[in-house]
């Protein structure tokens, strides 16, 4: 099987190099975007792989929760899709496989055709987070560039009116219809292709919703791909069940994996693992490395 992974990062060129290294094999291409905003020397990369495709880009000034994540998603997703692949992946620098390059594809030959797309709750997706439009956002993620954001008064004021904003419509009774979920994802190329065919009407569809990476694809599939696409275990709203990524948001925003934490993810069952950072826990980025090596 041919894998496009298309990753998304910003910093710590040297975790960074060991994804691509554990991503190295003939069947993978690697699309890889790095925000504009970072000083990350981008020349040499290209010399963690020896076997993969690999595609360097650095388009987009990205910005937490807001529309830049979203427009660097498409825009990954159509170079990817210039080149036939059986599935796209989509994983974040901070990411590392917990399989090896055989098994994964052996994975996605067992499901051939199926979708790894996570869906929230529908209690999870009506919370006004969600199920409102949030007409500041746009200005809220402009003032949080500047530093300690969240302490200005620009900043304040404009949650402030947001919050108003998201009032009335709860008292007209106005919601978004919008369906959520996680943002990484598998997905096979016949729905890349139909995906990036609606991308102008997603895009304006989710322009005010919050964090609208985490919309876009399942407001897709629900509105203009039901019944079309066949999504692997649709009903359960568990990342690990759904999209087999491990990844822990109840000791973090999202927990940092630690060495402590080495048998969990081996064992874990899950494709991809996230989040890692090489300054607060090296020994288990280079631990899983020399694992997965060892297997191929």
């Amino acid at each position: 099987m041919k894998h496009a992974y298309m990753i998304m990062a910003h910093n710590q060129k040297e975790l960074l190099g060991v994804l691509l290294e554990l991503l190295d094999c003939e069947n993978n291409d690697l699309y890889i975007h790095i925000d504009a905003k970072s000083d990350m020397d981008t020349d040499d990369l290209k010399s963690f792989v020896k076997k993969a495709g690999i595609h360097v880009y650095k388009e987009f000034k990205i910005y937490w929760a807001d529309i830049s994540q979203t427009k660097c998603q498409f825009f990954l997703l159509r170079e990817a899709t210039k080149t036939y692949h059986d599935y796209y992946h989509l994983i974040s620098g901070s990411d590392l496989p917990l399989k090896t390059n055989a098994q994964i594809d052996e994975f996605f030959e067992g499901i051939r055709g199926k979708q790894l797309i996570n869906f929230d709750s529908e209690t999870a997706s009506t919370n006004r987070n969600c199920a409102y439009w949030h007409f500041c956002r746009f200005l809220m993620s402009k003032a949080a560039r500047g530093k300690d954001h969240v302490h200005s008064k620009g900043y304040e004021r404009l949650r402030k009116l947001d919050r108003v904003l998201v009032d009335i419509q709860v008292k007209l009774g106005v919601k978004t219809g919008l369906s959520r979920g996680c943002n990484w994802n598998s997905i096979t190329h016949e729905l890349a292709e139909d995906y990036i065919r609606h991308e102008e009407k997603i895009l304006k569809k989710t322009h005010f919703a919050l964090s609208s990476d985490e919309s876009v694809l399942q407001t897709y599939v629900r509105l203009y791909g039901k019944g079309k696409w066949q999504i692997y275990n649709e009903k359960s709203h568990d990342y690990e069940d759904t999209v087999f990524r491990k990844i822990d948001w109840v000791r973090g925003y999202p927990y940092v994996w630690q060495i402590g934490d080495y048998d969990e993810l081996m064992s874990s069952g899950m494709l991809f693992a996230r989040k890692f950072d090489i300054d607060k826990d090296k020994e288990i980025i280079y631990k899983i490395r020399d694992t997965l090596k060892a297997g191929v």
